[in-house]
């Protein structure tokens, strides 16, 4: 078997030089070809990519969540899909047209063994409302924005696309003397395998949760709110010498201290490695990074302190919601 066509309608169809044969709808021959790398049609939606865990159960097994949304899905189509309407165009910040992934991988050419790959997976739309800090116009294209705090089922109509896989070749932390290509694909090979695509898009919309578990925390809100209003619960006023209370200025301050030593300590590592370049006259570019490097960590460090200032001159207030 050579590659595998993830068609639309959620089918697949296993091509071995010039022949092809679709899987059977329901077979567990599905979860043989996870390994082979794929194509998909043009106009391959969300939609057709649930049609997959219909058309062949087993996948589902990949992830523990998939089968919740899988019932979710199966749910919204008995019913004509209802949830696909944009509920409210006048609060939404961009109508999403399609769903892009991207692969990359990093290499240290230092150390090979230090090969770090993963996938993005983003929305792209069209803009809804002007910025008020005029960065775009309603009308403008995104090309760029999170998909993981929107429910998938307005999404199924956006198109997904595939990416050219690129590589990246560091030679050392500095990024000096960096290689960057992309893979080489053809009509038959995408770059990705049929792994790589179920998991990477459902690990994005599954980001916050699964639906099932979205919904049963909202309705656990609700009936707290509820119980409220009705007197069998106690609204407890939150303060600053509550037991439970979480002091965000503080923590912040850790975080930002510990960052500060950890930048100190790249700089003295830095510096280190420079000294050992300035006995090679012939490495001029290299010292050159390392100064741009150390000086990025410095100026990082006072954005780090200005943080750290203003956590310490910042008063408690108490979060909106409890207003």
């Amino acid at each position: 078997m050579h590659h595998v066509k993830v068609c639309r309608g959620g089918v697949l169809e296993a091509y071995n030089k010039n022949q092809s044969k679709v899987i059977p709808v329901g077979s567990d021959l599905a979860l043989r070809i996870l390994n082979k790398k794929i194509v998909i049609d043009p106009d391959f939606t969300l939609q057709d990519y649930f049609e997959l865990f219909v058309n062949y159960p087993v996948l589902s097994r990949l992830e523990d969540f998939l089968d919740n949304f899988t019932d979710r899905y199966k749910d919204e189509k008995s019913q004509g899909f209802p949830s696909k309407k944009i509920q409210d165009e006048e609060d939404d910040w961009i109508h999403l047209t399609h769903i892009v992934v991207s692969k990359q991988t990093d290499i240290d050419q230092s150390d090979p063994t230090e090969v770090e790959s993963y996938i993005k997976v983003d929305g792209r739309g069209i803009y809804l409302q002007d910025d008020k800090d005029g960065q775009y116009k309603k009308g403008d294209i995104c090309e760029s924005c999170g998909i993981e705090l929107t429910d998938f089922i307005t999404m199924l109509d956006c198109k997904l696309i595939l990416t050219v896989p690129s590589v990246n070749v560091y030679k050392n932390s500095y990024n000096y003397c960096t290689d960057t290509y992309t893979l080489s694909i053809s009509d038959i090979d995408s770059g990705y395998t049929l792994f790589e695509f179920i998991t990477s898009i459902v690990w994005e919309l599954s980001f916050f949760g699964c639906p099932c578990s979205i919904d049963e925390q909202a309705q656990e809100l609700c009936d707290m709110v509820e119980n409220i209003k009705n007197g069998e619960d106690e609204l407890i006023e939150f303060t600053k010498d509550s037991e439970f209370y979480f002091d965000e200025n503080k923590y912040a301050q850790e975080k930002y201290l510990k960052k500060i030593d950890w930048l100190k300590e790249q700089i003295k590592n830095a510096e280190k490695d420079r000294k050992y370049w300035e006995t090679n006259p012939d490495n001029i570019e290299i010292r050159n990074h390392i100064d741009r490097y150390i000086k990025e960590k410095n100026d990082e460090i006072e954005r780090m302190e200005e943080l750290l200032k203003k956590t310490v001159n910042d008063s408690y207030t108490p979060p909106v919601w409890m207003e």
